[in-house]
């Protein structure tokens, strides 16, 4: 074999292993949604190397490849790892001055066989640890495997000791987002997010541990209703809802953040706050062994750090049980602060600490206690983003006049995700609109039917856009018009289709306007239900109450009396007062009624549409049990059939009068080519023998609806049709 000959058979070989990835990856992608979620999601671009400190130097030359950034990286966490906590109290004693009467230490069942299995089966896809063992692996056990390692687990518990090699976690940094230098467009490394990835095993355990209802219910015990986070029926959305509120009525808002906040927990506050309240004490010490005696490889590009990190005095942050203790230490410094200020709606979202206060004084003081705290528990504020204001430009001035304020005022607050006040769309808002943006052009690749990129575009990218608009609409021209028009082509609608049809057929998730609108509506629904009150601001801008009644009004509805609305469609009332005759506690109800009402919003639009098959139809009302027939069929459903459901089925005729330089007619008869002949008249059609009874009801004439066969039909006679019309086989 020549030279020539070895390279064209190595390239042979190259291309053919290519070929046979591309081949496994698309059928993995047709065989499971997570394996297309986690695609689209995924980073184009590997992360930079170029890494600057820019807490030791503004001006700090940047690395230049991975081993450098990860020295940067090491030195960095190296500062964190051993801070000064000298100022901070000791546990016990902030335990003695705010956590209560020590408890009873509880007695829980040991841990068991049917736990495990269940926890495992949700580490499925999760990535492995540095142990090797992957969250798949683990859950393709069998149960009898965990009904024979069940005893090994709970004498690990009697010991209050578990394996060394639990003590191994990789950190892995994820970038922020923006915050690059400008001269040279390095990251600064303040701006990772450190994620421990602890062995797999570790993470079945704990969430085996707690996830059992007694467990749930001892930690909800401890934590006040105003906290989110880690918590069943808890969001952050109705939190923001209840802050609007205040706002609306003219409250001071504040918003605080921690910085590095789980890497400034100490292990030993954890762990005694844990035996405080009543946790396991033998539990307790065996996590805390684990918590104490870390082993952080730091990992950066694929490449890590040759000396093992030892830390001992932070909890790691991808610990499932971390979340759970910082709720149940934040929950201490918060219960103080409401005994100090009952008249203020304090919010805490794990470390986020949000409230609104009717005066400044008592504004002033929460803010105090918040930085008291802080100090005393070892942590660390982030200056930086603390975030104060008013919705009556004077007070935000009154405001600016205080030091401690000043550098924090802002006309338009971010907190849990959402906005809050009256100015244009923030930065962060349209960054997520562009991540959706880019997200909606992955999902367009993605080797799947039609129906199939719908439901990955509306939950992966719709979502990233739809999320936080409680107080304010999303704009409805600009680049969230370019979004939903990006979103409705990702399931493939023709140009054709009707706008309305689409929206009808394809379902509320391609619709942002709609899935904002729900969201807020589903908020209060779920406060309102916790606080079985209505939200005062019902007269005012600013807050939720404005919000949703512009948004239901746009669908139909008109309110009764404050937070009760009525529509032309329904029988039932839409209740949003817990007092009121017309309450429902079931938010699946409060979700059908909305989406019934959208629905019949866009016939509504349909039938005052100019479109020509509208003739057919005559006066017809709203098709509901027809639409909800239709739309079950749009599961693996291929292009011609969602253009033919969507009224995108272009006849000869139809074609002829679009464009003046085309003369189209039937392309088996010659014949007049309006869409009932090709469809159902022309007996020179190769359709014609297989062709179902023709439908006395003219939407399924026309449009297939709820009809399988006819449907199938249809889309047969356009694919046939767009062959002769182009060519092709």
């Amino acid at each position: 074999m020549t030279a020539k000959d070895a390279e064209t058979e190595v390239q042979r070989q190259t291309d053919a292993s290519r070929q046979r990835r591309l081949s496994n990856w698309k059928v993995r992608l047709q065989q499971d949604n997570a394996q297309v979620f986690r695609w689209v999601r995924s980073s184009e671009s590997a992360p930079t190397v170029t890494l600057y400190d820019d807490e030791v130097d503004p001006d700090d030359p940047a690395s230049m490849d991975s081993s450098g950034a990860l020295v940067k990286i090491e030195s960095f966490w190296q500062r964190v790892w051993n801070r000064d906590n000298s100022d901070a109290w000791t546990p016990q004693q902030y335990l003695r001055e705010y956590g209560g009467a020590p408890e009873v230490e509880e007695n829980w069942s040991p841990v068991s066989a049917q736990a495990l299995s269940a926890s495992a089966a949700r580490q499925r896809h999760r990535a492995g640890g540095p142990d090797g063992w992957t969250g798949s692996e683990m859950a393709a056990w069998p149960y009898n495997m965990w009904a024979d390692l069940e005893f090994v687990f709970q004498a690990w518990e009697q010991l209050g000791c578990f394996p060394k090699c639990w003590h191994f976690m990789t950190q892995v940094m994820l970038p922020k987002g923006n915050g690059q230098r400008l001269s040279d467009s390095a990251t600064p490394t303040s701006k990772l997010r450190p994620i421990s990835l602890m062995s797999c095993w570790w993470r079945i355990y704990v969430s085996a541990r707690l996830d059992g209802d007694i467990e749930r219910r001892w930690l909800e015990s401890h934590l006040l209703t105003t906290q989110a986070g880690g918590r069943r029926n808890r969001d952050s959305q109705g939190s923001f809802c209840e802050l609007a509120e205040g706002f609306a009525k003219g409250a001071y808002v504040g918003s605080l953040d921690l910085s590095k906040c789980f890497d400034h927990v100490r292990p030993s506050l954890a762990c005694d706050t844990l035996v405080w309240k009543g946790f396991p004490r033998k539990l307790a010490a065996a996590i805390q062994k684990i918590w104490e005696g870390q082993l952080r490889i730091l990992s950066w590009n694929k490449e890590v750090c040759p000396r093992i990190q030892g830390v001992r005095s932070s909890i790691p942050q991808g610990d499932s049980l971390s979340p759970r203790v910082l709720n149940l230490i934040m929950s201490m410094p918060m219960r103080h602060i409401v005994q100090q200020e009952p008249d203020t709606c304090h919010v805490v979202f794990v470390d986020d600490r949000s409230w609104c206060s009717p005066t400044l004084p008592s504004f002033l003081n929460v803010l105090h206690l918040w930085h008291e705290h802080s100090a005393k528990l070892g942590f660390k504020e982030n200056k930086l983003k603390s975030q104060f204001t008013h919705r009556q430009p004077t007070k935000r001035q009154d405001m600016m006049q205080l030091e401690e304020l000043c550098n924090g005022v802002t006309e338009n607050l971010f907190a849990l995700g959402a906005a809050m006040g009256f100015g244009s769309m923030l930065p962060k808002e349209q960054g997520r609109i562009e991540k959706a943006m880019a997200c909606a052009a992955k999902v367009r690749l993605a080797p799947i039917s039609a129906a199939r990129r719908s439901f990955v575009g509306a939950l992966a990218a719709g979502s990233k856009a739809t999320y936080g608009w409680l107080v304010r609409a999303p704009p409805g021209t600009g680049l969230m018009s370019k979004l939903e028009t990006r979103l409705r082509r990702v399931g493939y609608c023709h140009r054709m289709s009707s706008p309305a049809l689409i929206r009808l057929v394809m379902g509320h998730p391609v619709d942002i306007q709609f899935q904002s609108g729900a969201a807020l509506i589903g908020a209060v629904h779920r406060t309102v239900r916790r606080i079985r009150r209505i939200f005062s601001d019902w007269d005012l801008s600013g807050g939720p109450a404005q919000r949703a009644k512009k948004w239901l009004q746009s669908l139909g509805w008109s309110s009764v009396v404050p937070w009760v609305w009525q529509h032309p469609a329904f029988h039932f009332k839409l209740s949003l007062n817990p007092s009121s005759e017309d309450w429902s506690d079931d938010s699946e109800w409060i979700a059908h009624l909305l989406r019934e009402a959208w629905r019949w919003h866009w016939w509504q639009k349909y039938m005052a549409s100019q479109r020509h098959e509208l003739v057919e139809f005559g006066d017809r009302e709203y098709p509901k049990l027809l639409l909800e027939n239709t739309r079950k069929m749009t599961s693996g459903a291929n292009k011609n059939v969602i253009a033919v459901l969507t009224g995108a089925f272009v006849s000869p005729q139809m074609r002829t009068k679009q464009a003046d330089d085309v003369q189209e007619k039937c392309p088996w008869c010659d014949g007049c080519g309006h869409f009932h002949h090709v469809a159902w008249e022309c007996q020179n059609s190769p359709q014609v023998r297989s062709r179902p009874v023709i439908p006395q009801d003219p939407l399924v004439r026309r449009f297939g609806w709820g009809d399988n066969q006819v449907v199938q039909h249809l889309a047969a006679c356009r694919d046939l049709l767009l062959r002769c019309r182009y060519g092709g086989n």
